[in-house]
């Protein structure tokens, strides 16, 4: 009876994750690599409880691991920020409970630039007349640029005829980034995708998504670039003719051969804010003074000629009339005469 009792009492100690128990490590352990980013990932192991939480670490060649994510409960773990893109690197990670914990479990000998999987290029289409330009552009990295880590590379081109993807045309090792598709058909829809391939390693990209364009009719843009050239000579002729009609008006009208006096010159020049223009902003407008002013006339007797008609004046009248201005008065003389 006494071993019947032992058995399952060291069975559920076991399972309760006693002293005798050991605490099971991580297990799917794997690295997601994809344009120099690196994220460690892993797995919950059978017959744990959910209070275990998980530290992860890297190391380059001959130097001591360094913990980059320290008792977190994720299942994951991003050493992007702390790598090199030509770095060679190794990676563990293990469970810990109450201060415990289980063994480790490693990933050796991770080349960045090796091993690191390259995303999709980026495709554009253009599409002129029957023609069709395809440009591509490289995948963006987050360490460094994608031409610094594969210098040399190129491009494998997939493209058909909509809905008919059976008739593909293929078309590897295109180094330049913008090219015209050729044997296309006017109004006609294309299919194109991409890849691109280094010569190092010999790697190749995740495929582009499927852009699609229609051709036109061959040379509808002609006319179109012929108007354009023709607008664009008649426009610099125009500009021609009237630098040679009215070139020296022109020039004189910007530098005119008379000069402005020399205080004319510092006025226009003299700031806003100086105290002249200050003074003559805030200053009252002056007033007109006036004073009554009398003229009187001498009564003195003249004589006059003959006139033209053979008239002759005789005697004559002299009166002082005046009349108020701006609050003076002014006078005058008028005269009465007798005409004989």
């Amino acid at each position: 009876m006494k071993e019947a009792f032992c058995i399952p009492i060291v069975l559920l100690f076991f399972m309760d994750g006693g002293v005798l128990a050991e605490l099971p490590p991580p297990i799917n352990v794997r690295i997601e690599s994809i344009n120099m980013e690196l994220v460690l990932q892993w797995d919950v192991a059978l017959n744990t409880t959910d209070n275990i939480t998980y530290t992860a670490e890297y190391r380059g060649f001959y130097l001591p691991y360094k913990a980059v994510c320290g008792n977190v409960t994720a299942l994951r773990c991003d050493f992007s920020s702390v790598l090199l893109p030509f770095g060679v690197y190794s990676f563990r990670v293990r469970a810990e409970l109450q201060g415990e914990g289980s063994p480790w479990v490693e990933i050796l000998d991770f080349g960045m630039d090796e091993h690191t999987k390259i995303g999709p290029p980026s495709v554009i289409l253009n599409a002129s007349g029957i023609n069709i330009e395809v440009t591509i552009k490289d995948p963006e990295f987050r360490i460094k640029k994608f031409r610094d880590v594969y210098t040399r590379a190129s491009y494998n081109i997939t493209y058909w005829e909509k809905d008919q993807r059976d008739k593909a045309i293929y078309m590897s090792d295109i180094e330049q980034h913008r090219l015209f598709l050729p044997y296309l058909e006017s109004w006609t829809s294309y299919c194109v995708q991409a890849q691109v391939k280094t010569l190092r390693f010999n790697k190749l990209s995740q495929p582009s998504d499927v852009v699609c364009e229609t051709t036109g009719k061959e040379g509808d843009k002609a006319w179109v670039l012929a108007v354009v050239i023709i607008v664009v000579v008649a426009v610099l002729v125009g500009l021609v003719v009237c630098g040679v009609l009215y070139g020296k008006k022109m020039v004189r009208f910007i530098w005119p051969k008379v000069k402005l006096p020399k205080h004319f010159k510092e006025y226009l020049w003299e700031p806003r804010d100086s105290c002249v223009f200050m003074a003559v902003q805030t200053s009252p407008p002056p007033q007109e003074v006036f004073h009554p002013v009398s003229v009187m006339a001498e009564d003195t007797p003249s004589e006059f000629p003959p006139t033209a008609t053979g008239l002759s004046v005789t005697d004559h009248d002299e009166t002082t009339v005046g009349e108020t201005v701006n609050g003076g008065w002014v006078g005058r003389k008028e005269e009465e005469r007798t005409v004989i």
